[in-house]
């Protein structure tokens, strides 16, 4: 085995693959009525013959040197017909792509394939003739492997009828017991050998940290042969701090890309550059682009002429306003990352081409534009999306009857909807009405609705039909006053209420009994939860309130028993009868989070009897008044481990009692009366805290006994 030859593919399954594709219909219509249809017969009967062989080869080729070098040939013969196979079926993708985008006078399809056909084979005889001597090649190779080497035809796998890919591209995942290879390609690398050393490279990937400099890079830029170049994701050191990423000039990219023009797979995700060549236009082989991180602001239109292209990553990248306008010629495409989890995509619009891509899998986003081209309507046939989509600028959608034009409900495969407005409108009616109509299919897993400007949620939502939606996040309802229904959504486990002021209760529907867990904030005028929470939400393992001032109570033994983590923020009346939650009752809480304003002055805490035993971590966080921590009431914390202090100015000092000493785990923050006094050796309260492995006060460990993970 080549030590170069890092992530190769099987032989078998390439000329599986190559098979597959000469007895592809395609192909023999591409070949028909062509005088090369007997070429392509005889290469598709030799790599049949070829095939048979290579069981015993791979065998033999272990304990016999003959049989090991007559496979390297083979190897190198069977990835140029690959080379040539690809790029006859790319010159038919391309016919088929720019008969669906004429340009000026109409064509007709079977005088175009005709044409294409005759300029691919027929200008100067090169192709055909290429052709004629890889049959010639290949039939000497079976030859003698049977007259010679001895190989006989053995009963196996037949790679053609396994499931397998259209491209020879190496699935890493699979790849075992190539660490000596890379071993001796990174020596290479670092022993800068002129680029000759590489002519014969087929797959390549690398560590940023090992393999980092413009004049590394350029000792690959050669390798003819190359089909993988990928760098492996390390953008975070062993410290933890963000790895600076090499910069890339568009001169250097374009003459990186343009040596190498055997590309399957093609992965810049760890260089910063702001320009794409339109030299990327030239990798008609190239299956994977992965462009994230970058910062780029548009993509070439010779994007658009790569009609392999299966898989588009353009995630992370903050710049790109705008996507080419023929993207719709990339009729390969399953996958299109646009995400940007951090701050959403910053694209503008999509372009009108996009929905002749009917194939594709994965779009992370859309983004509906102001202009009438760029509208949802370029949903409509995108019926194959699975996955997550968020859906944007649906304030530009103009009528619920526009917003039908998506056909959402069609779409059965997608799991994860996300639907945002990106400004409220003063036509609440318009926005139900295009909210009604973006009924998703009863199959949804995930829901989450942002910035909706209408008063009433749409009569689908709530339904008993959508009983696989395990999560449902409403973010923002300015004009909302009501919740809708959710009783009946027998899977809903995780339910988020963001930002929606003007609700005051919760709909008669209840809530659904499998809830997990439960999120409100900034409902300002919501007075109480459902009564009864531990019969209506005996699954309930997670409640956080913020930002709710009117909230009055839980009432004793309201609280459900499994509850584990609880946390409540800003809910001053609710915060004032703490005293009558019961949650020392509570056989599962483990978290607790205390923070900001109480109806009362709060001056210490926690009383006497307000914890259970079992709390593990213990947040308090933004209590202005606080003075003091009540050591009686910490000491029974038995189990607890964690604690977190967190803004609360006139704090004084720790507990005359030592913190139990089962914490492991004191963070400090905000604190400027209590700093002092904890400071290692000399502070007032040191001896209170010394048995304590990990501490960090304003975000600096001051002691650290142990590798702590966080």
């Amino acid at each position: 085995m080549d030590a170069a030859m890092v992530g190769e593919a099987f032989l078998g399954a390439v000329v599986g693959v190559l098979v597959d594709r000469l007895a592809s219909l395609e192909f023999i219509d591409f070949f028909r009525g062509g005088k090369h249809d007997e070429s392509r017969k005889k290469l598709e009967e030799t790599m049949v013959e070829l095939n048979k062989v290579l069981n015993d080869a791979e065998n033999k080729q272990f304990t016999d040197q003959s049989v090991k070098r007559w496979l390297e040939e083979v190897k190198d013969a069977v990835y140029h017909v690959e080379d040539l196979v690809d790029e006859i079926a790319t010159e038919d993708l391309r016919s088929k792509v720019e008969a669906d985008f004429p340009r000026g006078k109409k064509r007709f399809r079977d005088n175009s394939l005709i044409s294409t056909f005759t300029r691919f084979f027929d200008r100067g005889g090169a192709k055909y003739s290429k052709l004629g001597e890889m049959i010639v090649e290949l039939d000497q190779f079976v030859r003698k492997a049977k007259d010679v080497l001895g190989l006989r035809e053995v009963a196996g796998r037949y790679w053609s009828q396994t499931r397998l890919p259209s491209t020879s591209v190496v699935d890493e995942s699979c790849v075992y017991g190539r660490e000596n290879d890379k071993n001796e390609i990174m020596k290479l690398l670092e022993d800068d050998k002129p680029c000759g050393t590489f002519e014969n490279v087929r797959h390549f990937s690398c560590v940023q940290r090992n393999f980092d400099g413009v004049d590394k890079l350029r000792l690959i830029k050669d390798a003819k042969c190359l089909r993988t170049f990928l760098q492996i994701n390390h953008r975070i050191d062993r410290y933890g701090s963000l790895r600076k990423m090499l910069w890339l000039s568009n001169k250097v990219l374009d003459e990186i890309i343009l040596g190498m023009p055997r590309l399957r797979l093609l992965s810049l995700s760890q260089y910063e550059f702001e320009e794409l060549p339109c030299s990327i236009g030239k990798l008609i082989h190239l299956r994977f682009l992965d462009l994230s991180n970058s910062r780029i602001t548009q993509l070439p239109e010779s994007v658009c002429t790569l009609y392999n292209l299966e898989t588009l990553l353009l995630s992370l990248c903050h710049f790109l306003t705008t996507l080419p306008a023929d993207l719709g010629k990339l009729i390969s495409l399953r996958r299109l990352d646009l995400s940007d989890h951090s701050f959403g995509t910053n694209l503008k619009e999509m372009p009108v081409s996009i929905s002749r891509l009917k194939d594709l899998q994965q779009l992370t986003d859309f983004v509906v534009g102001k202009c009438s081209g760029s509208g949802i309507n370029g949903l409509k046939e995108l019926n194959s999306l699975r996955g997550a989509i968020t859906i944007s600028g649906l304030e530009n959608v103009t009528s619920g009857d526009n917003a039908l034009e998506a056909k959402l409900k069609e779409k059965k495969h997608l799991q994860w909807l996300t639907l945002e407005w990106g400004s409220t409108t003063e036509d609440s009616q318009k926005e139900r009405d295009v909210l009604e109509n973006l009924e998703p299919h009863t199959n949804l897993k995930i829901l989450e609705i942002t910035n909706f400007g209408g008063t009433r949620f749409p009569n689908w939502l709530g339904d008993k039909s959508f009983c696989n939606m395990v999560r449902l996040w409403l973010h923002k309802y300015e004009n909302c006053f009501s919740l809708p229904p959710l009783g009946q959504m027998s899977s809903l486990e995780s339910l988020r209420i963001n930002y929606c002021p003007k609700i005051e209760t919760f709909p008669e529907g209840g809530l659904p009994s499998g809830l997990t867990s439960l999120r409100i904030w900034k409902c300002e005028k919501l007075k109480s939860l459902p009564e009864q929470l531990h019969t209506l939400l005996p699954s309930l393992q997670s409640l956080v309130l913020l930002d709710c001032p009117e909230i009055e109570s839980f009432s004793e033994g309201s609280l459900p028993s499994k509850l584990v983590d609880l946390t409540i923020r800003n809910c001053e009346k609710l915060v004032g009868g703490r005293r009558d939650w019961g949650l020392r009752t509570l056989p599962s809480l483990t978290n607790f989070y205390l923070g900001g304003e109480s109806e009362d002055v709060l001056e210490s805490f926690p009383e006497e009897g307000l914890l259970p035993p079992i709390i593990t971590e213990l947040w308090i966080v933004d209590l202005r008044n606080l003075k003091s921590l009540n050591g009686r009431a910490l000491q029974p914390l038995v189990s607890l481990k964690r604690m977190l202090i967190t803004n609360c100015p006139q704090l004084q000092s720790l507990p005359v009692e030592r913190l139990p000493t089962s914490l492991s785990e004191l963070i400090i923050r905000g604190c400027p009366l209590l700093e002092p006094r904890c400071r290692r050796e000399e502070g007032e309260d040191w001896h209170k805290i010394d048995h304590i492995r990990f501490i960090s006060i304003d975000d600096k460990v001051i002691s650290e006994t142990i590798s702590y993970s966080h």
